[in-house]
């Protein structure tokens, strides 16, 4: 545990995001914990590091402000999201200038398919963030008379 850490306190940054030192050369902002340690750091680190070279660092950023991330897992999600928004609209965009109608079509469909991932992934993180529970209601029923099950009024 000692060495996991820091020899002097964290500094935060908006939505609670750890900054790391200036001595370490990388971008990186992480979710501050109450007490962040350099695990936090080097974790935030990687995935800002993913986002800058996919080239979605500011929106995958922005976007977890947006939602509030409240863990590691919404923040990722956030910033897949801001990947595949980004590439959906990069798509349509070459899809536009597109010449050659069945490049055109490959481009639209791959687009689309970022799209509905995107939307899919939306729903997944208000899920995770308003907790995924599903109540199903059992009633029961009884009916004063028949009831008929399969084939009425068949061939004879």
């Amino acid at each position: 545990m000692a060495l996991m850490t820091p020899s002097s306190p964290l500094k935060t940054s908006f939505g609670g995001e750890v900054i790391p030192t200036v001595d370490q050369g990388l971008p990186g902002l992480e979710l501050a914990l109450k007490e962040p340690d350099l695990l936090d750091v080097e974790v935030t680190i990687q995935r800002t590091q993913l986002a800058d070279r996919a080239g979605v660092f500011e929106m995958a950023l922005e976007a977890s402000e947006s939602v509030r991330a409240k863990n590691s897992i919404q923040r990722m999600q956030a910033h897949q999201l801001a990947l595949a928004h980004k590439y959906a609209m990069d798509l349509m965009v070459d899809a536009s200038k597109q010449r050659d109608p069945i490049i055109k079509v490959k481009l639209i469909n791959c687009s689309a398919r970022l799209m509905d991932a995107y939307s899919k992934g939306a729903l997944a993180l208000q899920r995770l963030q308003q907790g995924a529970n599903q109540i199903v209601q059992v009633q029961h029923v009884q009916v004063n008379g028949q009831a008929v099950i399969g084939n009425v009024g068949g061939r004879q």
